[in-house]
């Protein structure tokens, strides 16, 4: 038994066996000033993760936007010039095919920034 390392309990009892009366030093502890710095780090990198979230969900929005608008702007060349195999909508289809891509490219911008980056006052 004299092998094995004294725990605090171990201690306790053979403090009380001597019939000793000086109490035992506890276990140190972190300071306060660790556990805020601690909360203030974890504050930060989830802050930081969300800027690196909203900078991904933007570009990802902006290279989808980006092909969708090359896709429309190709489709009007076509209609242009009738090509391949005689491309053509008619005139009120392809009026309002544009702008409903246009609507819809506008809209999802102005959704995306106000979700993305609220005004201070609307955060609560």
């Amino acid at each position: 038994m004299a092998n094995r390392p004294q725990t605090p309990i171990d201690k306790l009892f053979r403090q009380a066996a001597d019939g000793q009366r000086e109490p035992m030093s506890l276990p140190a502890v972190a300071p306060l000033s660790d556990e805020i710095t601690r909360r203030q780090q974890l504050k930060n990198d989830a802050l930081a993760q969300d800027i690196r979230l909203k900078e991904q969900t933007l570009q990802r929005l902006f290279v989808f936007l980006t092909v969708e608008t090359a896709v429309i702007f190709m489709m009007a060349f076509m209609q242009a010039i009738r090509w391949p195999f005689g491309f053509n909508l008619d005139d009120w289809s392809f009026r309002l095919l544009l702008a409903a891509t246009i609507s819809q490219i506008t809209f999802m911008l102005n959704i995306a920034v106000k979700n993305l980056f609220p005004r201070r006052n609307e955060r609560g």
